[in-house]
């Protein structure tokens, strides 16, 4: 078993992970539907004592990724709707304040990808949509379905292939892959080394 979380604060609903670049593995905690109970985990490199990274009126926190350099984590809440910034600091340890980046109400994001042009991309099991969303151009919406088939709830979004030009979601309407030519590369994500693991 890799984690499962404290003995006086377990895991409740588990979601989605991501590694940093010194091999620290970043985990949402999604909590209890309809409550603003949800946290963000950091589990370190070697399997340690996980800690309780960041807690606090999180509302259903859900995909996540850590930008190229380390310095900033960035999440989905998928009750309120947001797309939320949230530096990591120096010492490794959450800053106080989240930014909210991007508000998506009325829609149910659900996962992110970062592009490697600084942007982000954010799947939304409700519209059956993704967007994409970028500082100087706002919200972008990249594709979506209206009559829910070939994007079904989209959940998780990922850049696959070797050159990471390929963007895949999941469909949890319809348990299916789909693959988007949007014509956009992702960024490269971090995968802990040997010697962070201890082995």
């Amino acid at each position: 078993m890799f984690a499962k979380g404290l003995g006086e604060h377990p895991f409740v609903l588990p979601n989605w992970g991501a590694f940093g670049p010194d091999g620290s593995y970043y985990l949402s905690d999604s909590g209890t539907p309809g409550d603003s109970d949800g946290v963000i985990w950091r589990i370190p490199p070697d399997g340690g004592r996980p800690e309780l990274w960041s807690s606090g009126d999180w509302h259903f926190p859900n995909g996540l990724a850590v930008n190229a350099d380390g310095t900033r984590l960035y999440v989905i809440e998928s009750i309120s709707g947001a797309l939320v910034a949230l530096d990591i600091q120096a010492d490794g340890t959450a800053a106080e304040t989240r930014t909210v980046l991007c508000d998506l109400e009325p829609a149910t994001p659900d996962g992110l990808a970062l592009v490697d042009d600084g942007s982000i991309v954010i799947s939304c099991y409700r519209p059956d949509a993704v967007y994409q969303w970028s500082e100087r151009r706002g919200l972008v919406l990249l594709a979506e379905d209206p009559r829910g088939a070939v994007l079904a709830a989209p959940t998780n979004v990922v850049f696959a292939g070797p050159d990471r030009d390929q963007l895949v979601t999941s469909n949890l309407g319809r348990w299916h892959l789909t693959r988007i030519p949007a014509g956009l590369t992702g960024e490269k994500l971090h995968y802990p080394t040997r010697e962070q693991l201890g082995s």
